[in-house]
């Protein structure tokens, strides 16, 4: 790390390095150039070889790629001087040290202006990052207000959560509460925009008030209530409470714990709808968390009109009032289009899914649900399964009852090998959502690690449950498919298929034995799953 910047990288119009003296150090190759673009938008200024080799030599073989990616990262070195040590390289990762350089934007012209690396997912890339920054571009008033709909007063501010923790003349207890608070904060800080106060005392704002109370039962069951207040009456909205087994450190690892602390994030924002979006018909469309709360629920739909609704919605509530949380959701969109098969572009899916991911974390580093879902981009979409896994595990350390990042590092763990953790952060993440409306989701993710672990019997029933629960969501028609024949269930097999086929008419048998890029592939890593049986309806 240095104290002040030793290169700059400019990025708008031709793009150009040049020392702090103003000595140019652009490396002339095109695809070095196309290196240090890719490295500088990158979140942390880093990525793996092999994300790097598929964006500047898609069309070679990876032997080849790795090649020509060691050839570039030594012409950049050579142009960058005595400041080589900026662009740093291991076996698996490329980065550049980003407190060694300044990376300037302003100015007139496009990004990386006249820049021909000469690859068509390199292009695509160049493509969509030129087209956000079109996009974000300063708005006049007049027609931002024309855009979203609102006032030309502007936005609504944001409104204030209150969230507190009764005192407990028991330490053990006292510190229980407060961990719960603070982790309810955080739950509610990355799903809305709304400004979450955490403090113990002062006056009600008049908005939502969330208050935590402990005490001991008996022995070591110590009891935990948390009640949601709204107005300045503080009418009660929701409550809840569970008993966990505490003795000394705080339970707040919990399981229960955890699961109460999601269900209150959720009834906060069911009270946020009942509280602010009814009796004024315009709420919806100028309060932004009320716009991705609808657009949450239209994304688990899973019907392709309804997931365009939801990315404009997120696109508007982004307008009104950034937060990490909407252009996350809006890269999860892109991840379901991709393996649900919708029509469109799956290079522009894999293209935007990246960019809205990385725009997400790069607004908020600390949001647990934006790098779960970066993580879910890296698996899905540009099939990074060690990147999948970083990112996964990054999103429960910053919040391990965090339920979307326990699916993804199921996901992650899946396909790295480690089926067994993969299964208990299924189970975990399906037992935090018990009561939610989205349940299938998590019931597919642990239907996933029983199908790789032998359990044929449970897997059944668990995509069972997700079909019953959504009917038009695709994977659990894919596999039911497979594991009907598995039993010998031939009818119950084809109609199956019949289901799917109405959903995704190019579907067949066939196709899902033997398409190596069809979204199936547990039908090849199950255990003893009997092929053949599917194998005789083709």
């Amino acid at each position: 790390m240095t104290d002040a910047p030793r290169l700059r990288l400019h990025l708008t119009g031709p793009f150009r390095v040049e020392t702090s003296d103003g000595e140019l150090r652009t490396p002339v190759a095109a695809k070095a150039q196309g290196l240090l673009l890719l490295l500088a938008l990158s979140p942390h200024g880093e990525h793996t070889r092999r994300w790097l080799q598929d964006k500047l030599w898609s069309d070679r073989a990876p032997e080849q790629g790795a090649g020509s990616l060691r050839q570039v990262l030594r012409q950049t070195r050579i142009a960058f001087g005595p400041e080589a040590s900026i662009l740093q390289a291991d076996r698996q990762r490329v980065a550049i040290d980003l407190a060694a350089i300044e990376i300037v934007s302003e100015g007139h012209g496009e990004l990386a202006e006249g820049l021909d690396a000469r690859d068509p997912e390199f292009e695509d890339w160049l493509a969509m990052e030129r087209a956000a920054r079109a996009e974000a571009e300063p708005v006049p008033p007049a027609r931002l207000a024309l855009r979203t709909g609102l006032a030309a007063t502007g936005p609504p501010a944001a409104r204030r959560i209150r969230v507190q923790a009764a005192p407990s003349d028991e330490v053990a207890v006292h510190w229980l509460s407060q961990l719960v608070a603070d982790g309810l904060a955080r739950h509610l800080r990355e799903r809305l925009s709304h400004e979450i106060l955490r403090r113990d005392t002062g006056p009600s704002d008049g908005d939502l008030a969330i208050r935590i109370d402990g005490f001991r039962e008996t022995g070591a069951r110590v009891g935990l209530r948390v009640t949601l207040l709204s107005g300045a009456e503080g009418q009660q909205a929701w409550s809840g409470f569970r008993f966990v087994e505490q003795r000394g450190t705080p339970a707040i690892d919990d399981p229960q714990v955890q699961q109460l602390m999601v269900e209150a994030a959720s009834s906060v924002e069911t009270a946020i709808q009942a509280r602010f979006g009814q009796g004024d018909p315009r709420a919806v469309d100028t309060d932004p968390d009320l716009l991705c709360r609808a657009a949450v629920r239209a994304i688990f739909s899973m019907a392709p009109e309804q997931l365009l609704s939801a990315d404009d919605m997120l696109r508007r509530a982004s307008a009104i009032r950034p937060h990490a949380v909407y252009d996350a959701w809006r890269a999860q969109i892109r991840v379901i289009q991709s393996v649900e098969r919708h029509s469109g572009d799956p290079r522009r899916f894999r293209a935007e899914g990246e960019r809205f991911g990385r725009i997400a974390l790069e607004a908020d580093p600390q949001n647990a649900t934006a790098a779960a879902i970066l993580a879910n981009v890296h698996h899905f979409l540009l099939a990074d399964s060690a990147g999948s896994l970083e990112f996964a595990e990054r999103s429960v350390r910053l919040n391990p009852g965090n339920p979307m990042a326990l699916w993804a590092r199921s996901t992650a763990r899946l396909y790295t090998g480690d089926t067994k953790l993969a299964d208990q952060d299924a189970l975990r993440g399906r037992f935090l959502m018990r009561t939610s409306e989205f349940r299938f989701f998590w019931d597919l993710q642990q239907f996933a690690t029983s199908m790789v672990l032998g359990r044929a019997d449970d897997a059944l029933r668990l995509a069972q449950r997700a079909s019953a629960q959504c009917p038009i969501f695709r994977p659990p028609h894919r596999y039911l498919t497979a594991l009907h024949a598995h039993f010998g269930n031939e009818a119950g097999a084809v109609a199956q298929a019949e289901r799917l086929r109405r959903l995704e008419p190019d579907f067949s048998i066939d196709r899902l034995l033997h398409d190596g890029a069809y979204p199936a592939s547990l039908i090849h890593r199950a255990p003893n799953l009997r092929i053949a049986s599917l194998a005789s309806l083709v």
